[in-house]
């Protein structure tokens, strides 16, 4: 989706974020506000979006999301928006006020030298070891995991039409992605 401005091109990528995200959230849940601009270890001028919990309907669950962007001119004097970074996390509530980390899905390949592809992480386990690995994996849409936390964890949807915009959401972000999974 190409903008006139880099002020566009970050609206129009939000807004399947955020209508995603409505999903699975309340607006009580208030995850519409939380985007800020930062100036990156490159130097570049980013946006971080998310840094919110949100809790699951049905379940003993809760769901962390953080994006990092930032808006790119092309060729021809339009601009889209690159994501540089995620980190999506289920926990699960563990002694009242508590909480586990049950799966996590990161790229942040400026973060480390040693681990620049997306992975999952696994922390139901007995095994320590398995909590340290990082699992290769491709890319992860926002839409694809909240479609499986959907499918496999039993959330409920907040939203009658949730199918439709999860789906009408993860085929226009596969088509303008700029990298495959």
């Amino acid at each position: 989706m190409s903008a006139r401005s880099r002020k566009e091109a970050q609206n129009a990528y939000l807004g399947p974020i955020r209508e995603s995200l409505s999903c699975i959230a309340s607006p009580a849940d208030n995850y519409l506000v939380t985007s800020k601009s930062v100036v990156s270890q490159s130097g570049a001028l980013v946006v971080v979006f998310g840094r919110k919990v949100i809790s699951l309907a049905g379940t003993d669950l809760s769901f962390y999301f953080e994006q990092t962007f930032h808006p790119v001119e092309d060729e021809s004097g339009y601009f889209k928006v690159r994501t540089d970074a995620y980190i999506y996390r289920v926990d699960r509530s563990v002694d009242g006020d508590g909480h586990e980390e049950v799966v996590s899905y990161h790229w942040h390949p400026q973060t480390t030298d040693a681990i620049l592809f997306p992975h999952l992480h696994i922390h139901i386990t007995s095994d320590p070891h398995v909590n340290r690995i990082h699992f290769p994996t491709g890319r992860m849409s926002l839409e694809r995991l909240l479609l499986f936390m959907i499918r496999d964890y039993g959330v409920k949807p907040r939203r009658e039409d949730w199918s439709f915009v999860l789906l009408k959401n993860l085929e226009d972000f596969e088509r303008r992605r700029s990298w495959q999974s």
